[in-house]
């Protein structure tokens, strides 16, 4: 019984993967078809190389691996059939082979096809399931084709240096938060790191937290307290061999360019007023400082700004509307990647626009331009905000978790144990004025009420200059 994988760029979303696997079971039912992925990026040769090296090697002797990637780069005038540390590849005439193999392999067949037939995928595939079932029925290998045919190499992925110049692949790794707080996955990831660094690779990891949130031990959200860990160590060195970079803003001009072409489109319609004419830039100048602030709203803008050359009633709230409708998941995902204490920092924000210098929380969240300085303080847009405030007061779980940050915060404040004292002082001294100055009460009585009601916002704004000894802001309702 032999064992066959199948690798391919062709994705699941149609009939073509079930209609390779029935033209497999007509030469031989008896076939045992593994699927390793369908879904490799068409032409991205280091992805498929990498997948189809590191899943191959976890295969028995003798195990027919069929690579269906890239096919057609260009008109196929022969298949390949390779041998190789006791694994046959079969796979087109493109390249992938020598990266996949990181070099060249112990023997390789050229497998003729024939000019008459239109060599489409299931015709491909019928040849090499013809191949792998003459090698099951004793065909000597030499007889398949022609040994040792000449064929196209690609480098691996190692770095080949010039004199003057340097040809390489970098290595990107995506969602590297993947799992974060999954101490033994975290260390695999760390591991990966170690092992392409010691292989020379050039590599960048994008993520959408800091190094500082990876958990590796039992110790490391544990408020500080404990012995950190071997792996902590490690990560911490490794660490110091990435330099950080914060996604750039995306360029304005697009937006710019969408209101310049708004605006001459709406001096060719005569019957538009002035007024009308301001109104409708106003509102595109709005959408353009909501748009500006990331890559993904860009074109989200741009749309928005050009529907409103032919729009009949242009109203400001009802394209904040259509913004919060269609940012509200990449608003949710940028909410849920934010900690407690940066969710109450961006709450108190978008409640009172003041924030404490020392505050930890600031310059994480500006570095990830969920707070900007335009030129005060605040949050990156007007539909952000909204969007805080909601999730604040209309999510249950979400209100409850950052009470319970802001309790923590108030516990912590060193201005807290001297608020009643405070209060009922300055309660008995107004009561005592009141009691024994007459003429003076009569004519004090807008003042008091003016004290009186300047209490809690007096408070508020010494809590705000308040730090806990751990360096977090004290915040109050």
């Amino acid at each position: 019984m032999a064992l066959l994988t199948l690798t391919s760029d062709i994705g699941q979303k149609d009939y073509l993967v079930g209609a390779v696997k029935g033209q497999l079971a007509q030469i031989n039912p008896a076939f045992t078809i593994l699927d390793i992925s369908h879904d490799l990026s068409p032409f991205n040769y280091p992805q498929a190389s990498y997948v189809c090296r590191n899943a191959i090697k976890n295969f028995p002797p003798y195990t027919y691996h069929l690579i269906l990637v890239n096919m057609f780069e260009k008109k196929p005038e022969q298949l390949l059939l390779a041998y190789h540390n006791d694994q046959y590849l079969l796979c087109a005439d493109n390249g992938l082979l020598t990266m996949i193999l990181e070099g060249r392999p112990e023997m390789v067949i050229g497998l003729q096809l024939d000019k008459t037939q239109l060599r489409d995928t299931l015709y491909l595939v019928r040849v090499f399931g013809k191949a792998i079932n003459d090698i099951i029925r004793g065909e000597s290998l030499q007889k398949l084709g022609v040994l040792d045919t000449a064929y196209l190499e690609k480098n691996p992925l190692r770095p080949m240096l010039g004199e003057n110049w340097i040809e390489g692949q970098i290595i990107f790794i995506d969602h590297f938060e993947f799992r974060i707080d999954d101490h033994a996955h975290n260390g695999q990831k760390l591991r990966l790191l170690e092992s392409l660094m010691a292989a020379d690779k050039s590599l960048i990891v994008k993520s959408s937290h800091l190094p500082s949130a990876f958990s590796f031990d039992n110790h490391s959200h544990n408020g500080g307290k404990g012995e950190v860990g071997e792996l902590s160590d490690t990560w911490a060195e490794m660490m110091t061999r990435f330099r950080r970079a914060y996604e750039a803003k995306p360029n304005g001009k697009v937006l710019e360019d969408a209101i310049d072409a708004l605006s001459k489109e709406l001096d060719k319609n005569e019957t538009l007023t002035k007024q009308d004419r301001d109104k409708i830039l106003d509102v595109a100048n709005f959408t353009r400082s909501e748009c500006s602030i990331g890559p993904w709203l860009t074109q989200t803008g741009k749309e928005i700004i050009e529907s409103l050359a032919t729009t009949k009633e242009v109203d400001r709230n009802n394209i904040a509307g259509q913004l919060m409708d269609r940012t509200e998941l990449v608003y949710r995902k940028l909410w849920c990647n934010c900690s407690k204490n940066e969710k109450l920092t961006l709450l108190h924000l978008a409640q009172d626009r003041l924030l404490s210098h020392n505050d930890p929380e600031i310059k994480p969240l500006m570095q990830r331009g969920l707070i900007i300085c335009a030129p005060d303080i605040r949050l990156m847009n007007e539909t952000f905000k909204a969007y805080v405030l909601a999730q604040c007061f209309i999510d249950v779980d979400e209100s409850a978790a950052i009470q319970a940050a802001e309790t923590q915060a108030r516990s912590s404040s060193s201005l807290e144990p001297f608020k009643i004292p405070i209060l009922v002082g300055f309660v008995a001294a107004v009561l005592f004025l009141l009691f024994t100055q007459k003429d003076l009460a009569n004519s004090s009585w807008t003042l008091v009420t003016a004290a009186t009601t300047g209490i809690p916002a007096v408070f508020k704004l010494l809590s705000l200059l308040q730090s806990d000894p751990t360096g977090h802001k004290s915040f109050n309702a």
